[in-house]
């Protein structure tokens, strides 16, 4: 394909050219920021107000921390710019001992972007507080070209002179809607986006060039701000090393570096898996231990579930999430959840634990060093939407190390007799007669006989103290997948609609007809496209540079996508937007727009039309896309 800049003539230089997308997307970022009312992005006040203390008070404050004044001008400006209007709730302005309502809190967030957020305010304190929001959403503009620029810089580093990615990579994201309304809020996802692309920009440029000691420095900084912005981007720990990997072996040498980033992956592997914990449990525990064991009391199979109590531990805990079929099958119907429970010792322990989220059925019994059967039984709501069962033998620590077994847990639709002990029909219990009544188990593997991975408690820790979303819950989602499929199809749904732009609080749509499904085929001809460029070029694409994208899309996006899971285990269902996964612009819109452009070059070959034409169409469909999200947002608050 002749190189082509647009129909620009050949005397405009490439520079120029990004300056001029530089301006539009300042005009365009403008037109966004003051589109949104005051307020009207996800968590605004919050993180206003975490950028002002810092900017007023001089330091880092504590969870827990506010002013009192500050929140009541605050609240007002809320009130004043409709905030509140066709909701039931206002703030008490006038409240003196607990700290007037304006949303969630966001001071426990990591700090960096809040400091460079809360310059401005240091120069005009006593301005009124709407003023300062709109100064605080400009910093973020300058984020937001930032981000554009950092797409140029990396299109550059790919592709020779005056090729069209060049121009449509920034393009694409100077005219996004989605991406441009988040980058033009108060939102720590701004910072992160903007430094993880340019953390991204120093990667591309040590391994096409090779590793110079700026460069490594560059990267290395970029990866400590990003880090200490949000932890959306907490994989910069990690991307260094095959990144200085690829710019130090370089040529006939760079297989040795793909040798060494899979060794290092697989010991990566063997390190943070271990096997044999009990399949379809979800563990809350930092626990060495296994939750299965090998049992000579064991009632069936071999196996039963061990809790083990340690003194001055939080008590270990095991659930199992019901799959909706289940959940709707006993909506309104009595049932019986029963265990043979034994102990090290004599100790007072808790029943299975029926959980409806609100509400929590169980019995504390005796239990000896012998096996016993105890049964519970309940009636359920009709409006029942989730049910768990859960081992936790007590909420208290005891005073010695107690080991608290379980095995053959039964859940069965009915009210059957608590007295007597089922009879299972094999060593799984699947099935059995119980109280002369047959009756169909509706746990997962309730006797133990299954085991599935589980995560070396060190690095369970580790990452769900520095990254959203616990290892342990995600794991066993993967593997039982039937647990939230509901709420995978959710979250995907409105990731992609987040992504290309669902503004406000993520309530507010694009106008048009079926836009999403529009775009839906938009976004699967360029991932076609791409798949067409990966093949056709395979011997001649940077394929470390690809690897880098890839690992950054799957973790961003994935832990955007498991964000919201924690709350299938109970309280309100959150279901997490794009701007989660905007760190990982990049990478994403990259692989759509080279897409976009191998789909043209096809569709040039075969109409035979002028490239200008699809150049001009490609900036007419993002111009109009953008018009549409602007008219959308003005239309809902006007």
């Amino acid at each position: 394909m002749p190189a082509v800049s647009i129909g620009f003539r050949q005397s405009i230089k490439e520079h120029h050219i990004i300056i001029l997308v530089l301006l539009l997307a300042l005009m365009n970022g403008l037109l966004f920021m003051y589109t949104v009312p005051p307020w009207q992005h996800y968590d605004e006040p919050g993180h206003f107000e975490f950028a002002w203390l810092i900017a007023n008070q001089g330091d880092i404050p504590q969870p827990g921390t506010y002013d009192q004044s500050m929140r009541r001008e605050l609240a007002a400006s809320m009130i004043e710019h409709g905030f509140y209007d066709g909701l039931d709730f206002q703030p008490n302005l006038h409240s003196v001992n607990e700290p007037i309502w304006i949303g969630i809190a966001q001071i426990s967030d990591r700090p960096l972007y809040y400091y460079l957020v809360g310059i401005p305010l240091r120069i005009v304190p006593y301005s009124d507080i709407a003023f300062q929001l709109y100064l605080m959403r400009g910093i973020s503009l300058v984020f937001y070209l930032i981000a554009i620029l950092a797409s140029y810089g990396i299109a550059r580093e790919l592709t020779p002179s005056r090729h069209p990615l060049r121009w449509m990579f920034p393009i694409s994201l100077a005219l996004f809607p989605g991406f441009t309304d988040l980058m033009t809020a108060v939102n720590s996802d701004v910072g992160a986006t903007a430094l993880f692309s340019l953390f991204l920009w120093s990667a591309v440029y040590l391994i096409r060039h090779g590793f110079s000691w700026l460069g490594f420095l560059a990267m290395i900084i970029l990866a400590v701000l990003s880090f200490y912005t949000k932890n959306t981007v907490s994989l910069v720990v990690i991307l260094p090393l095959p990144i200085l990997l690829f710019a130090l072996l370089r040529g006939s040498r760079r297989r040795f570096a793909w040798l060494l980033v899979a060794v290092l992956g697989l010991l990566a592997v063997l390190a943070v898996f271990r096997w044999g914990d009990a399949a379809h449990w979800y563990r809350q525990i930092y626990s060495n231990k296994p939750t299965r064991t090998l049992q000579t009391q064991s009632q069936f199979g071999n196996y039963a579930y061990d809790l083990t109590l340690e003194p001055g531990k939080s008590p270990p805990r095991l659930v199992q999430v019901l799959p909706q079929s289940a959940v709707k099958s006993i909506r309104g119907n009595t049932i019986s959840l029963g265990a043979w429970i034994w102990a090290s010792e004599p100790v007072t322990v808790r029943t299975p634990i029926l959980s409806e989220v609100h509400q929590i059925y169980y019995q504390e019994v005796e239990v000896d060093t012998e096996p016993a059967f105890y049964a519970i039984t309940a009636s359920l709501g009709d409006n029942l939407t989730r049910v768990q069962v859960i081992l936790r033998p007590t909420s208290r620590s005891l005073d010695s190390r107690v080991s608290v077994y379980y095995d053959g847990i039964v859940l069965a639709e009915g009210d059957y007799p608590r007295d007597q002990e089922p009879e299972m029909s094999d060593a799984k219990a699947k099935s059995g007669i119980w109280g002369g009544k047959p009756f169909e188990n509706l746990l997962k593997n309730p006797s133990a006989e299954s085991a599935w991975p589980w995560i070396n408690p060190t690095f369970d820790r580790l990452i769900s103290e520095n990254y959203p979303g616990r290892p342990a819950l995600v794991l066993a989602t993967l593997l039982d997948w039937s647990i939230a499929d509901w709420y995978f199809q959710m979250t995907l749904k409105f990731l992609f609609q987040t992504f290309w732009g669902m503004f406000g609080w993520g309530h507010v749509p694009l106008v048009g007809f079926r836009p999403y499904t529009i775009l839906g085929l938009i976004t699967l001809s360029g991932l076609i496209g791409t798949g067409l460029v990966l093949i056709r070029r395979k011997s001649h694409f940077p394929w470390e540079i690809l690897f880098i994208f890839v690992l950054s899309l799957v973790v961003i996006w994935g832990a955007a996508l498991m964000r919201g899971l924690g709350s299938i285990l109970g309280g309100n269902i959150f279901i997490p937007s794009a701007r989660y996964a905007y760190p990982a612009i990049i990478p994403t819109m990259g692989i759509l727009v080279v897409g976009w452009l191998e789909v043209v070059k096809k569709m040039h070959h075969f109409m035979k039309v002028r490239m200008l034409v699809f150049h001009i169409c490609f900036i007419t469909f993002f111009m109009i896309l953008n018009i549409a999200g602007l008219i959308s947002i003005w239309s809902y608050y006007r």
